[in-house]
C-alpha cells in the first residue's frame, strides 16, 4: 500500500465536494480555514502544501518547511510561487502553468471575455436596470456600431487568446494580436492599439508588470474598449479611469483587480476610487474573477494538479 503524504488543504479554495473527497483519500491532510492559520510551528512535517494565490510561496514563508516536496496550485499562472526558490530546494510544483495542451479544452474564460464585450458595448445591465424601473425606450442604449464591422487587439496569444480570436472571428470581426513571444503578429503593442476598437487582455503574469499603462491606453482610438480576464496587474487602473471620465475609453469590462487576493483588499474596496467610480458612472463593468468559474472547469482543472501531484511524489519521492 503506498504511503499517504501530509498536507495541508485550505478551505477558502473552495474544492468541489469530490475533489476534497479525492484529497481525504490520497493525502493525510489538514484543512485549515485560510492561510492565517498556517504555522511552522504546527505544520512543519507538511509535504504537500496548497497554495491558493494569497500565499506566497518564497523562501521567507515557507524556508522552515524542510520536509516540503510539492506545491500545489490550480491556476494557470504562479505569480506567487518563488519558482527558484522551489528548485533550489527541490520543491516541485503541481500547477496549470506548463499544461497550456490541457487546458485547450477549459474555455469558460474566452467565453466570459465576450459576455463582458456584449454587457458593457451593448449596455445590457443598465438597460435591465431601466427596464426594472418600468420604462421601455431602446433609445439610451444605443451602441455605436455592430461587433461585425469592430477590430479586436489582443494582448497576448496563447491558448486564450487564441480562443477568443475563434469566438471574434465567428462575430465577423477583424482580429489583431501582439505576443513579444510569438511571429506573426503586430510588431509593438503600441502599433496594434492604434489600429483597433477593442483591447482585451490575455497575457500571463508571473511577474508584476502594468504592460497596458497610460501610454498604450492613450493609443487607442477615441470611443475604444478596454477587456481584461488576465490579471489586474497588467492594467494601469488609474489611468484607465482617467480614460474613462474623459470619454477617450467608452466603456471597459474588468473580470480582475491587483491586489484582489490581498488579505486587505475586501475591507479597502469600498474606499478606492475604483468603486466610487461604479457607483457613479454605467460605463465600467466589473466581476469578481469569475472567468474560470464553471463548475466543470473547477472540477477538472482541480483533479488534475491533484494527479499531477501524485505522479510527482510516487515517481521522485
Amino acid at each position: 500500500m503506498k504511503r499517504k503524504f501530509d498536507a495541508v488543504y485550505f478551505s477558502s479554495m473552495n474544492y468541489t465536494s469530490e475533489n476534497v473527497d479525492f484529497i481525504k483519500e490520497h493525502f493525510n491532510v489538514k484543512i485549515l480555514s485560510n492561510v492565517k492559520n498556517l504555522s511552522p510551528n504546527k505544520n512543519n512535517n507538511v509535504e504537500v502544501l496548497f497554495a491558493p494565490f494569497e500565499l506566497s510561496i518564497c523562501e521567507s514563508n515557507i524556508s522552515q518547511y524542510n520536509k516540503l516536496k510539492v506545491v500545489i496550485s490550480n491556476t494557470t499562472s504562479i505569480p506567487h510561487i518563488d519558482t527558484n526558490f522551489c528548485k533550489k530546494k527541490n520543491i516541485k510544483i503541481a500547477a496549470l502553468h506548463d499544461e497550456q495542451g490541457y487546458l485547450k479544452k477549459i474555455t469558460p474564460t474566452a467565453e466570459h471575455t465576450f459576455g463582458l464585450i456584449l454587457a458593457c458595448y451593448r449596455n445590457i445591465i443598465p438597460a435591465f436596470r431601466d427596464v426594472k424601473n418600468g420604462n421601455w425606450s431602446r433609445w439610451n442604449f444605443v451602441a455605436p456600431k455592430m461587433l461585425s464591422r469592430m477590430k479586436i487587439g489582443l494582448v497576448g496569444y496563447g491558448r486564450l487568446g487564441k480562443k477568443v480570436e475563434k469566438i471574434a472571428k465567428a462575430f465577423g470581426m477583424r482580429v489583431f494580436w501582439f505576443d513579444p513571444n510569438k511571429r506573426g503578429g503586430e510588431k509593438t503593442l503600441k502599433g496594434m492599439a492604434k489600429k483597433i476598437d477593442i483591447l482585451s487582455i490575455h497575457a500571463s503574469l508571473n511577474q508584476e508588470e502594468k504592460i497596458i499603462d497610460k501610454n498604450i491606453l492613450e493609443s487607442l482610438s477615441h470611443g475604444s474598449i478596454v477587456i481584461n480576464t488576465a490579471r489586474g496587474e497588467l492594467l494601469d487602473l488609474d489611468s484607465l479611469l482617467d480614460f474613462l471620465e474623459s470619454g477617450k475609453i467608452s466603456c471597459a469590462a474588468l473580470d480582475t483587480i491587483q491586489d484582489e487576493f490581498t488579505s486587505e483588499f475586501s475591507q479597502k474596496f469600498k474606499n478606492t476610487r475604483l468603486f466610487n467610480y461604479i457607483n457613479n458612472n454605467d460605463n465600467l463593468l466589473l466581476t469578481p474573477h469569475i472567468g474560470g468559474s464553471t463548475y466543470d472547469a473547477w472540477s477538472l482543472t482541480q483533479r488534475r494538479v491533484l494527479e499531477k501531484s501524485l505522479k510527482i511524489l510516487e515517481n521522485e519521492f
